[in-house]
């Protein structure tokens, strides 16, 4: 979640819902190691999980087809390590990719980032 692109009425109902969220400038590869920790632990919390992919969170340069363009953004390098721990705890049932605005796209940037986090996710590992 970015401070500057959302209301404080929605981290107020994050927080009363007891919604677990990172800001986006938390989102780095210092804190990979944190994130990566935390992800397990909610992993081993849950019976199966649901993952959407808002591609409006990445940054506006890697991801320019969406409604909603991020200022700074999560960048991949943080997100695929995560995304590599989700797709190997058998818990993975279900994942979409959502946000996408393909009439914003540039040079079909956002649809190629999308393709290759979809890939990651239902490929085969090599």
């Amino acid at each position: 979640m970015s401070a500057s692109s959302n209301t404080q009425a929605l981290f107020n109902r994050a927080d009363q819902l007891g919604v677990t969220y990172r800001l986006d400038k938390e989102m780095t590869l210092l804190n990979l190691p944190s994130l990566q920790q935390d992800l397990q632990q909610f992993i081993d919390r849950v019976d199966h999980i649901y993952l959407t992919i808002d591609i409006d969170a990445f940054p506006a340069a890697l991801a320019p087809g969406v409604s909603a363009p991020a200022a700074r953004g999560i960048p991949p390098e943080v997100v695929e390590p995560l995304l590599d721990i989700i797709k190997h705890c058998s818990k993975l049932k279900l994942f979409d990719i959502a946000e996408t605005c393909p009439k914003h796209d540039i040079n079909a940037h956002t649809a190629r980032l999308a393709a290759r986090l979809i890939h990651q996710l239902a490929g085969q590992t090599r």
